[in-house]
């Protein structure tokens, strides 16, 4: 589920994703995941924090990485240009206001960010501030996951990066940006210690645009009712269960009474 080639922690996890049931976009939602197999990646750009995958960015440390930023970038827009040509357009560049080209390369690192998509989880299934701002004020379903690097003798990865919560926004240098995954990983798992309730681990597809991709049916286990999920929504997740076939777990959160915490029952 990703183009990087660094080898995961052997710590697997059980993964939650919450969503809301309301409406067509919720049925289709239980659908996309029970029945076909599938979830929905979005585009960083599309995240509701501003902050997010949000770097802070400096263009080059020095004139050499300012150089070689322009001439990469004259190479990629005019390669078939005579030499010549390329070199002549090279230096106009050089003499402009050094913002601009700040501007040309942050446009530029926006335009990689666009085309790539991310896959969100949570560690928690039992978070107050979870279930209120992802499952519908606790009205929606936590559907459950298991991350998996194998499955029999298939290769069929699923598995996230741990997100890291710090008061630093991380420093990515545009001119060297292109084709670096590090710098990738770097501006997409770093979020604000004011999310770090949510405990967070992403899947990340590096230039390849948001949209609906494929996991191995055996990533699926479950789904977690909310404390007010609606019983017509019930109805509807145990449907799609029977019509997938297999096992699939159901649990109940429910209020405490005595104090501020989820508590889940399994359902038989």
């Amino acid at each position: 589920m990703t183009n990087a080639h660094e080898p995961f922690s052997n710590n697997l996890d059980r993964l939650y994703r919450l969503r809301s049931l309301s409406g067509p976009f919720g049925r289709s939602t239980a659908e996309d995941i029970i029945l076909h197999n599938r979830l929905y990646w979005a585009s960083p750009t599309d995240f509701n924090d501003p902050m997010d995958c949000r770097p802070n960015l400096i263009f080059g440390r020095n004139d050499e990485d300012r150089r070689a930023w322009i001439a990469q970038a004259v190479d990629n827009q005019i390669g078939h240009a005579p030499r010549t040509e390329r070199l002549r357009i090279r230096r106009d560049l050089l003499k402009e206001n050094p913002e601009i080209l700040r501007q040309r390369a942050r446009d530029s690192f926006e335009r990689f960010m666009r085309i790539s998509a991310i896959c969100c989880f949570s560690k928690r299934p039992d978070n107050l501030l979870l279930w209120s701002h992802y499952g519908d004020c606790h009205r929606g379903v936590a559907f459950v996951f298991d991350e998996i690097f194998e499955h029999g003798s298939e290769k069929t990865p699923f598995v996230a990066y741990d997100v890291t919560y710090t008061d630093q926004r991380p420093e990515v240098d545009v001119t060297s940006f292109g084709g670096n995954i590090g710098a990738f990983r770097a501006s997409t798992l770093t979020k604000a210690l004011d999310w770090r309730y949510e405990e967070e681990k992403r899947m990340l597809d590096y230039r390849n645009p948001a949209g609906m991709r494929s996991f191995h049916p055996s990533a699926f286990k479950g789904v977690i009712f909310g404390a007010q999920t609606a019983n017509e929504h019930k109805k509807l997740l145990l449907n799609l269960a029977d019509r997938r076939g297999g096992e699939v777990a159901f649990w109940q959160a429910s209020l405490s009474e005595t104090q501020y915490i989820l508590e889940l029952r399994q359902l038989a």
